[in-house]
């Protein structure tokens, strides 16, 4: 009985001791824009510093953007699952590999060497967009137009009445204080009047705007943010150490 009840701990302490140490790894990340994948970890030095190389991977997901339109940076300091710290002294952009020529590279060292008994280090990969713009220009606009995309800005919905433009947008910039005018013959024609609801914690704007003369059946809308905020996204990875 005595040995039933040993082997029963002895089992427990194993699956624990299991459940410990196995870490679920993620290699690689993606949100709507961009997809990071971690490539390689190599033993190295730098300026005579012994570490090791991380390389990952980025590419574009969306065929308006390209990946050199976006930068991109990996953690200053990592620290692994015992509190130990590894400080970057070095990061280098490679050129992509012949499979993705729109892939962009990077790697980076940190110092000091990893240790024998670790299994995996998180890091997160930083990714700013560089494309964003305070004007936008955008033809072709006509009643009923529906989901047009630009600049990360989508105009969910336009539909004109006469004199009348009747638009929804959403931003990934702060969409309070967005300009709405039209561009006829090269001039800009401001509104006479317009009725503006911003829902902040969504970045739409939902509004009315008169003009002097009836829309033509085809317009330019020219949109003016207010504020353009600098976006840094995070992909984190938890990584092997092999």
């Amino acid at each position: 009985m005595k040995w039933v009840v040993f082997l029963g701990i002895l089992c427990f302490l194993c699956a624990c001791q299991a459940t410990e140490s196995s870490v679920d790894l993620q290699v690689e990340n993606q949100n709507s824009h961009l997809h990071v994948e971690f490539e390689t970890m190599e033993a190295g030095e730098w300026d005579g510093q012994q570490g090791f190389f991380i390389t990952i991977a980025a590419t574009s997901t969306m065929e308006q953007y390209q990946t050199e339109q976006f930068s991109f940076a990996l953690d200053s300091v990592l620290t692994d699952e015992n509190g130990a710290t590894y400080e970057a002294l070095h990061s280098e952009t490679l050129p992509p590999l012949e499979s993705d020529e729109d892939q962009i590279r990077v790697r980076q060292f940190y110092t000091p060497e990893l240790p024998n008994d670790l299994s995996h280090l998180n890091i997160i990969v930083f990714a700013k967009p560089l494309y964003y713009k305070r004007e936008l220009v955008i033809p072709e606009m006509t009643d009923g137009t529906t989901n047009r995309f630009i600049n990360d800005l989508v105009i969910t919905k336009a539909e004109t009445d006469g004199e009348r433009l009747m638009i929804e947008i959403s931003d990934i910039q702060p969409i309070s204080g967005l300009s709405v005018t039209l561009i006829q013959d090269n001039e800009e024609i401001y509104p006479v009047f317009s009725t503006t609801h911003y829902l902040e914690d969504t970045n739409q704007l939902i509004a009315n705007y008169d003009f002097a003369t009836p829309l033509p059946d085809s317009f330019t809308l020219k949109l003016t943010r207010l504020h353009v905020q600098e976006q840094i996204w995070q992909l984190p990875l938890t990584i092997p150490v092999s």
